[in-house]
Order: structure tokens, then sequence, then C-alpha cells
């Protein structure tokens, strides 16, 4: 293995990476998934098994509540996708079936929050915005 792989990693295919430390999960995607695929922004919700209710708020990336998928930032804004980084302290705006896809109308963004206006700041400077709605929209 080169000098530059972690030995610690397992690896997909898909070019998508696993690291365990006891029961805990890191997963990540390789440098070759992010050159292809540009920015790594959505949320699937919920967890299987799982229904998460209207007024749930959403915690943190690697929690319980979220997992992420990657998906290429023009997909992203066309449909709406919220990115994964932004889910946290989110509220659902209503009940969502198992696995569902979560966007921008899927919840309420907590208010003030710097990320939000930072993305819809690069959404405007990419003409991303036009193409799907920003946080600063939503």
């Amino acid at each position: 293995m080169s000098d530059n792989v972690p030995n610690d990693l397992h690896y997909t295919e898909e070019h998508e990476w696993i690291r365990l430390d006891g029961k805990i999960a890191t997963m990540g995607i390789t440098q070759f998934a992010v050159e292809q695929l540009g920015d790594v922004t959505q949320v699937d919700l919920p967890r299987e098994g799982e229904t998460l209710k209207q007024g749930d708020v959403l915690d943190g990336m690697g929690f319980y509540m979220t997992y992420g998928q990657a998906e290429n930032a023009d997909v992203v804004a066309r449909e709406s996708l919220l990115p994964i980084g932004l889910a946290e302290g989110c509220r659902l705006k209503r009940a969502l079936s198992r696995d569902a896809v979560l966007t921008y109308d899927d919840v309420e963004l907590p208010p003030g929050r710097l990320c939000d206006e930072l993305r819809a700041e690069q959404n405007a400077y990419f003409s991303l915005a036009g193409q799907g709605r920003s946080a600063r929209e939503a």
C-alpha cells in the first residue's frame, strides 16, 4: 500500500471508505471520488426501522438520525437537497418515511446560522441558486 493511504481504512469499489474504532464507524470517500463528484452534499433520512416525526430536531453528522450519500453538486442544486453539513439543528416540517431524501422544503433552518449564510453566498457565486433553492431562501 502507498505511504499516502492509511492502513486502517476499508474500501469499496465505489471509492468509499470506512474506519472502525470499536463500535464506532467513520465513513468517507476517496480523493478520486471527490474529484469526480464535486461537492458532496446529500442527506438521506431516516435510519432503517426509524421514523422521524414532524418537529424532530436533527442531530449531527454521524449520529443517530442522519446519514449521507455523495451526490453531484448540480443534482443537489436542482433537487434542493440539504447538505449533510447543514442538517444538524434543523427541525422537520413533516414526518419522513424511511430512507427519504432530505430537502430544504423538509426542514426549518435554525435562525441566524453563519453556515447557512455562507452556503447561500456560495450558491450565488457559483450560479447554483437559480437551479435550486439556497439555504437563505429556505
